[in-house]
C-alpha cells in the first residue's frame, strides 16, 4: 500500500489497542495429568520464608497458614503510605500476587484489592493456590508439598514495580498435593488432528502445558524440527531476540492446563517467507519480562506440509462478473458494467463525473453534503487547514438514473467531536451535486452506522450495521430504491443472477484508527436469498490491506482476491462454502523482502495483473503460466487500485503526498507481457 494512499487517514493517529489477559496462574480448580506423563514419584520438599519488607513498616498476614492446590486464601496487608488521600469506602485497586516468589514463582497481575473501612493503609486481597505446575525461564516447576513464600507488588508503588521484589511478604503450607511429575525437558504436549496439511488447512489440536505466568502461550510455527524439547533464548545486548517461530494462534490453557482449539497453516512465516512443502515444528512458546527477556519454546510436534493447487493448475479462468469490497483507504474509480460510458471517482476536491468514457470531465459538488451534515449528529470530518484533504470516501452511480450519485463520506460524532473514531455517512444528489440528502437510517439504527451502498440488478441498496443504544448488535439492515434515491424501503441483500449466491456484506461503520483491520464480511446464501451467513473461512476481508475482488466463474465456482493477505487467491467450487488456498509464483523481486501482491486483479481475459511491492513495477501472470512477466504498459508512478471498466483499465494516479491526483486510464488490449 503506497504511502500518498493514507494521506487521508494519516492525521487520525491509530489507536493501538492491545489487549493483554494477564491471568493468574494458580487459577486452577484440580490438576489434570499431562498426556503419557511418567507415573507419580514421591514429592521433595521445598522450604521458603518471608523476606524482610522493602517498604518500612510493611506487613502482609494470610487467613490460613496450611492450604491445599485451588483454596482461596486472603490477604490482609499494611503498607504506611501507600492508600490515596481520598479512598473512599468503596475505593479499590489492582496490584501483583506472586506464589513461590516474585522471580520463579507465579505472579497474578492486576489483581483487586481493597482498602480497609476503619484502617489506613490496610488491605485485603484474595489469593487462589495453585494446583499445578508452572513455567519458569529454566524450565517447569512442579507443584508440590512445601512451604511457599506469599508476596504483593505494586500496591506502594507502580513504575517498574513488576521487576522488583515484593513489597511485603508471608508464606503458607501447601499439603495435599497429588504429584504429579513434570521433567524440564518434555513437559507439555500438543496433539494434532493431523501431522500432515496444506497452507489453509484448518488444523484441531488439544494438549497439556504447566500454567503460564502471562496466562498465555504463543503458538508458533518452525521451519524443520528442533533438536530439543526445551529451548530457552535470552535477548542479545541490544535487547533484541531472535525468536525460534512465527506465531500462528494463542493459547490460554484451561485452570488445570488443558487446553484445545484450531490453528490454520499459514502461507507466510513472518509476513515474507513462504511456506513452501517441508517438515515444521508446532511449539508452544511462552515469554518473561522480568529482569532480561526471555523466551522458552518447548512441547514441540511435526507437521509435514504439502503443496497447495498451483495457478497453473486452474487453467483458463473465465470470468463472469467481478464485484470490489469497500475501498477505505485510497481514492476509488467506480462504474456499472451496462453503462462503461459513465465513471464517477472520488479524489481531491469535487467529485468527478464523465459520461463519454473519460474524455470530459465535470465536477460534482458536495458543499451542500458539508452544511447538511453539520445539523446532524454526524459532521464531516473536514480540515481547513489542508485544502487537499477531503472527506469523500466512495461514490457509485445509479444504474438507471443518470443524475443520481451516491456518496459515503468520513464524518465525526457532534456529541464527542473527536477524531478518531471515524463514521461513515451515506448521501444522494439526484441533480448532480446541487441538492444532497443522507440516507435516512432504518429504525434502531442512526445515521454512524450507514455500512456502504451496493446495486442489486438495477436497484441500489444502502447497508446498516451496528449496535443498538443498549449495547446489543443489531442485525444488518438493507434499504432498496428503484427511483434513484428518491424513496427507500426495507429489503434484504440478493443472489445475482447464474453465479454463486455470495457478496460482501456490510463495510465498518466505524473506525478507529490505522492500527485496526476494519473486516469487511464475505456472505453466502443457500437459501436463495431468504437468509445469509458467512464461511467459515474466509469469513471476511481486510479493508486496510486494500480492497478485494471477488470474481464469480461459473453457478458454482468463484475466486476470491486479496492481494496483500498471506492468502491471495483463494478458490472455491461448492458456490462459497468451502475455499482452497491457491498457490502463485513468487515474485520476480520476492527476495528482496516484501510479500504479497499490490492492487492485485484478475482481467477479462484470465491474467492476474499485480504491482510488485518490491520494485512498484507492474507484473502479469497470464493463464496456465508458471512465472511471472513484466508489464511495461502501466504507469509506474502512484496508481490506486485499478478496475477494468469496458476496454479499459480505470485508476487514480497522483503524487507521492497525494496532494495532485488525476483519473487515467490504460487500454485492455496494451496489457500483456512485455507490453
Amino acid at each position: 500500500m503506497r504511502d500518498w494512499r493514507w494521506r487521508r487517514w494519516a492525521r487520525w493517529p491509530g489507536l493501538l489497542l492491545l489487549s493483554v489477559t494477564l491471568a493468574s496462574c494458580g487459577l486452577s480448580p484440580t490438576f489434570s495429568k499431562p498426556p503419557n506423563s511418567p507415573p507419580a514419584a514421591p514429592a521433595p520438599q521445598m522450604a521458603q520464608s518471608a523476606k524482610p519488607p522493602t517498604v518500612a513498616g510493611a506487613w502482609l498476614k494470610v487467613s490460613a497458614g496450611t492450604v491445599r492446590p485451588g483454596a482461596k486464601v486472603t490477604l490482609i496487608g499494611y503498607i504506611p503510605g501507600a492508600e490515596p488521600a481520598k479512598a473512599s469506602v468503596a475505593s479499590f485497586s489492582s496490584a501483583n500476587i506472586c506464589f513461590g516468589g516474585c522471580t520463579k514463582g507465579l505472579s497474578e497481575s492486576a489483581a483487586s484489592f481493597h482498602w480497609s473501612t476503619t484502617v489506613k493503609n490496610e488491605f485485603t486481597m484474595t489469593l487462589i493456590v495453585p494446583v499445578t505446575a508452572w513455567l519458569t525461564p529454566s524450565g517447569p516447576q512442579p507443584l508440590e508439598v512445601g512451604t511457599y513464600r506469599v508476596s504483593v507488588q505494586c500496591i506502594a508503588s507502580s513504575r517498574g514495580c513488576a521487576s522488583r521484589p515484593g513489597e511485603a511478604s508471608t508464606v503458607v503450607h501447601l499439603i495435599g498435593v497429588t504429584y504429579k511429575p513434570c521433567p524440564k525437558t518434555s513437559c507439555g504436549q500438543i496433539v494434532l488432528s493431523t501431522t500432515t496439511a496444506t497452507p489453509g488447512t484448518l488444523i484441531q489440536f488439544h494438549g497439556w502445558a504447566p500454567t503460564s505466568p502471562m496466562g498465555f502461550y504463543d503458538l508458533v510455527m518452525i521451519p524443520g524440527k528442533l533438536a530439543s524439547r526445551f529451548t530457552s533464548t535470552t535477548a542479545n545486548s541490544a535487547g533484541k531476540i531472535h525468536s525460534l517461530g512465527t506465531q500462528v494462534a494463542s493459547i490460554f490453557p484451561s485452570l488445570s492446563g488443558t487446553f484445545s482449539g484450531s490453528v490454520r497453516v499459514p502461507a507466510l512465516l513472518n509476513g515474507t517467507q513462504a511456506v513452501t512443502p517441508g517438515a515444521y515444528t508446532l511449539a508452544l512458546q511462552g515469554s518473561f519480562l522480568t529482569g532480561t527477556f526471555r523466551q522458552v519454546t518447548f512441547a514441540p510436534t511435526s507437521l509435514q506440509v504439502h503443496a497447495n493447487q498451483t495457478w497453473a493448475s486452474l487453467g483458463q479462468l473465465k470470468p463472469i462478473r467481478s464485484t470490489w469490497s469497500a475501498s477505505i483507504m485510497a481514492p476509488s474509480v467506480a462504474a456499472l458494467a451496462q453503462a462503461p460510458n459513465r465513471i464517477v471517482a472520488c479524489v481531491t476536491g469535487p467529485i468527478l463525473l464523465s459520461t463519454d468514457g473519460g474524455q470530459g470531465w465535470t465536477h460534482v459538488p458536495y458543499g451542500a453534503v458539508i452544511t447538511a451534515a453539520a445539523k446532524t449528529a454526524y459532521p464531516l470530518a473536514l480540515f481547513p487547514s489542508d485544502p487537499q484533504s477531503s472527506p469523500c470516501i466512495s461514490s457509485m452511480l445509479d444504474p438507471s438514473h443518470p443524475n443520481t450519485i451516491y456518496a459515503t463520506f468520513a464524518a465525526e460524532s457532534a456529541q464527542y467531536k473527536s477524531i478518531p473514531p471515524i463514521f461513515t455517512v451515506g448521501y444522494v444528489t439526484t441533480n448532480l451535486g446541487q441538492t444532497w440528502q443522507p440516507i435516512t437510517p432504518p429504525h434502531g439504527y442512526t445515521l454512524g452506522q450507514f455500512a456502504g451502498f451496493q446495486t442489486s440488478g438495477t436497484s441500489t441498496l444502502a447497508l446498516f450495521d451496528g449496535f443498538s443504544s443498549q449495547g446489543k448488535m443489531l442485525p444488518p439492515a438493507v434499504l432498496k430504491t428503484t427511483d434513484g434515491g428518491v424513496t427507500w424501503t426495507t429489503s434484504q441483500l440478493t443472489c445475482p443472477a447464474q453465479e454463486p449466491c455470495l457478496r460482501f456484506g456490510p463495510a465498518p461503520a466505524e473506525t478507529g484508527g490505522m492500527g485496526a483491520g476494519y473486516p469487511q464480511p464475505l456472505e453466502l446464501s443457500a437459501s436463495g436469498g431468504s437468509s445469509w451467513q458467512s464461511p467459515a473461512w474466509p469469513s471476511q476481508v481486510i479493508l486496510n490491506q486494500g480492497p478485494s475482488e471477488l470474481i464469480a466463474l461459473s453457478s458454482s465456482r468463484a475466486v476470491l482476491l486479496s492481494g496483500a493477505s498471506q492468502y491471495i487467491l483463494r478458490l472455491t467450487t461448492d458456490g462459497g462454502h468451502a475455499w482452497q488456498n491457491i498457490a502463485l509464483p513468487p515474485e520476480p523481486n520476492y527476495q528482496n523482502g516484501a510479500a504479497g501482491l499490490t492492487d492485485a486483479l484478475i482481467l477479462p481475459n484470465g491474467s492476474l495483473l499485480a504491482e510488485d511491492p518490491n520494485t512498484q513495477s507492474w507484473i502479469e501472470l497470464a493463464p496456465k503460466q508458471q512465472a511471472w512477466c513484466p508489464v511495461t504498459a502501466m504507469p509506474t508512478g502512484f496508481v490506486s487500485q485499478p478496475i477494468v471498466i469496458g476496454s479499459r483499465l480505470w485508476y487514480v494516479s497522483g503524487s507521492a503526498n497525494g496532494s495532485q491526483e488525476a483519473v487515467s486510464s490504460t487500454p485492455l488490449s496494451t496489457i500483456r507481457c512485455g507490453g
